[in-house]
């Protein structure tokens, strides 16, 4: 019935057209008979289609008389089979392809990816391998001193690149550092140089190497240099001790290592490190919590290789240990890696510091570790506890409001809190499956575009197992909030929050080690501007060890009832009540024109940098360590913050409040108002201020020392990624000056 319908609709239509006065125009330039020729033929072909049409559709009432009531179940069921086996094998095809796409990925990576190459080492050696010479250099300044024994080995291998800036530098630090064992290389390449002014600071070198070489050591001119009032003199013992590794210079080698001089403490630090003896280690160790000696102290521990495992080990477990100390300990094993390093790292995975664990983990990943049968399965329950955190999380930042910029401050750092969670996703992931597969869905995620993600969850489709999958892909899919929350529901169930003040309450009770202290403390400050009553949760926090969240604490307590400030206070510790008392409350007693300055808190201090256009690519967690290690100081109008030409030990200034102007010779160049940063080029201990900050008006400053920046760009890359960006955007005449004066 269909059929026939059908043709006789398709015949009329045609007959239609024939008769169609645009089709009949369509002939009319053609001759008669032949118009009629090709009317009939088309004609005889319409009647045939219709003769067809009307053949089939008896055909199909034969059939259809022919097929009972249960042919059709017969039919549905064949056809659902077909359809069913069509979409298996193209499903089987499907991935076979994703396969063959993934291997074939995984060959262009050439056999890199196996390892986690994000670490500060990794990117300062990126930098050194640049073309660009001004990029090199900010990197071996940062270098020299994050890995002081080892960047005298990238100095021997610039003494053969093209560039002659990049020569002169290394034959000039080869100088000043004494480099004796460095002799024979140096009068190797000087004989092929053929830059005059290269020839001049290579031979300059040389003579002080030579010199050094010559050098008789004894008793008498040992202890002549060591016992010196001159720093040089002791600074020059420190580096020829190396030459007289005997059990009887030691003694002398101890006394230098507690020099009260920095330079002289740290040049025996690095004889030590070279000679690698055995005694010398607990010294070194010791050094290791302090942001003057740390970085220096590590790479000496590094050279001694595997023989120092034992004794760092038991310096980790020491009781009262410092935490810096111990994320020390940790990245000098991860960097000299092998075997051993991998089963002294996994004993410690179950360590109740989070802080200390994620070190751990990427200690673990630099290694290139590969979790055994028995690990894997430790890894897939942090991975779920990451995974958890997530969900956490995104709830949380549905119920955040953007009432005003500390709420907005709160949603970009539980947006940071995730960040992190994926970063240890990955990293976890990396142990227990294929590095390169894992690297590949990672870099296709953070791609972001629809394609990409869409494609990484496909892949890790393939190789991850089943019983992750319903707990994984829905955070790594792109979906949306409500969709990805329904698919966690049955393995994380959300939690739901009575009003935004209960979920500002839950996140500062949330355990240390699931939330960062740079989302607690911004949650504290923000329930002192909602809520008038003292909560027993925020009471708490005055106990604290963790003095950001301890002082917020206070400050909380103290504008919400201040006679309960005087009442909990009590309790604590005379010593920290005093600092509390000294940075929250007005002073008491003071003179009508006497001069006070009560200092900005940490969280404030915090808020500010964080707001601040320099640091919008650091996680608020590493701007809490920056914003500890910064001082305050009050200026006032006309005084000199920065003289041109002098060795400033404060690389970076901010300003709270004031006008500072900046000044090159007599010109001035700029001026910085609240919020303005200057001298932050200024890294290297060797180099001199290039301008002149005058105080316009009364100002207050932030102001941090180069031992505890360098300090945290050893522990956090992104604080290091920033602070190369800021030393490579100079003006091209600064790069020019830069060149010229390595000549100098």
């Amino acid at each position: 019935f269909v059929l026939t319908a059908v043709g006789k609709l398709f015949t009329a239509s045609l007959k239609d057209a024939l008769e169609n006065p645009a089709f009949k125009l369509f002939f009319l330039p053609i001759d008669i008979k032949i118009r009629f020729d090709i009317q009939t033929r088309i004609e005889g072909v319409v009647n045939e289609i219709a003769v067809l049409v009307a053949g089939a559709a008896q055909i199909g009432l034969g059939l259809l008389a022919f097929f009972q009531l249960i042919h059709y179940s017969y039919f549905i069921l064949f056809l659902a089979g077909g359809v069913i086996y069509l979409s298996t094998r193209l499903f089987e095809e499907y991935k076979k392809t994703l396969k063959e796409t993934l291997e074939n990925q995984k060959q262009g990576l050439k056999g890199e990816g196996k390892r986690n190459e994000r670490n500060t080492l990794a990117i300062l050696k990126s930098d050194v391998r640049s073309k660009n010479p001004t990029h090199v250099i900010n990197a071996l300044k940062i270098f020299e001193k994050l890995e002081p024994i080892e960047f005298e080995y990238v100095l021997l291998d610039l003494l053969n690149v093209r560039q002659p800036q990049l020569r002169a530098y290394a034959y000039q630090k080869l100088g000043e550092r004494l480099c004796w064992e460095a002799l024979e290389i140096v009068e190797k390449d000087i004989k092929s140089e053929g830059n005059k002014t290269v020839i001049v600071i290579a031979e300059k070198t040389l003579r002080k190497l030579k010199k050094a070489s010559e050098f008789s050591m004894n008793d008498v001119s040992i202890k002549k240099l060591v016992r010196s009032t001159e720093a040089l003199d002791r600074i020059r013992a420190a580096r020829l001790l190396v030459k007289v590794p005997e059990d009887r210079y030691l003694s002398y080698l101890v006394e230098l290592l507690r020099d009260i001089n920095t330079e002289v403490r740290s040049a025996a630090i690095i004889t030590a490190g070279k000679l690698r003896r055995p005694e010398l280690w607990a010294i070194l160790i010791e050094n290791l919590h302090l942001s003057t000696y740390g970085n220096v102290a590590m790479s000496a521990l590094k050279s001694a290789g595997e023989s120092v495992f034992h004794t760092i080990d038991t310096a980790f477990y020491k009781t009262g240990q410092y935490q810096s100390t111990m994320v020390r300990i940790l990245q000098v094993i991860g960097r000299i890696g092998s075997r051993g390093a991998t089963d002294l790292l996994w004993k410690k995975i179950d360590f109740p510091d989070r802080k200390i664990v994620s070190q751990l983990l990427l200690s673990l990943s630099y290694i290139g570790f590969a979790a055994r049968e028995f690990q894997a399965s430790r890894i897939k329950i942090a991975i779920e506890s990451e995974i958890g955190d997530i969900a956490w999380n995104i709830k949380s930042t549905m119920d955040i409001p953007m009432d005003n910029d500390i709420d907005v401050m709160i949603r970009e750092a539980m947006i940071e809190e995730d960040k992190k969670n994926y970063d240890n996703i990955f990293t976890l992931l990396g142990m227990i499956y294929d590095t390169q597969s894992v690297s590949l869905a990672r870099e296709n995620i953070l791609n972001g575009t629809t394609e990409s993600i869409t494609f990484a969850v496909e892949m890790m489709d393939i190789f991850i197992e089943e019983e992750l999958k319903p707990k994984l892909l829905p955070v790594m899919d792109e979906l949306k909030v409500g969709e990805r929350l329904a698919k966690l529901q049955n393995y994380y169930p959300p939690e739901f929050f009575d009003s935004y003040q209960d979920l500002l309450l839950q996140i500062i009770n949330r355990d240390y080690n699931r939330i960062n202290r740079y989302t607690k403390a911004l949650a504290m400050y923000r329930f002192s501007h909602l809520s008038d009553r003292v909560t027993n949760d925020i009471i708490a926090n005055l106990f604290n060890s963790d003095t950001l969240l301890l002082q917020t604490a206070a400050y909380v307590i103290y504008s919400m009832d201040k006679e309960a400030y005087y009442t909990h206070t009590k309790r604590l510790r005379p010593v920290v009540k005093k600092e509390l008392d000294k940075a929250i409350l007005p002073p008491v007693f003071r003179g009508e024109d006497e001069a006070y300055h009560q200092k900005l808190l940490l969280i404030e201090r915090v808020i500010l940098l964080k707001s601040l256009p320099l640091f919008k690519g650091i996680p608020g967690e590493l701007i809490t360590h920056l914003a500890e290690c910064f001082d305050e100081e009050k200026i006032n109008m006309g005084a000199v913050v920065i003289q041109e030409g002098e060795r400033g030990m404060k690389p970076l200034y901010v300003v709270v409040d004031g006008v500072i102007d900046l000044y090159k010779g007599d010109e001035k160049i700029d001026e910085m108002t609240k919020g303005g940063v200057f001298g932050e080029r200024n890294l290297s201990g060797n180099e001199t201020q290039d301008f002149t900050a005058l105080a316009r008006s009364e100002a207050t400053l932030l102001f941090i020392r180069k031992e505890e920046l360098l300090n945290l760009m050893s522990n956090h890359i992104d604080i290091l990624d920033c602070w190369l960006k800021i030393l490579n955007n100079k003006k091209e005449r600064e790069i020019e000056k830069t060149a010229d004066t390595l000549f100098i």
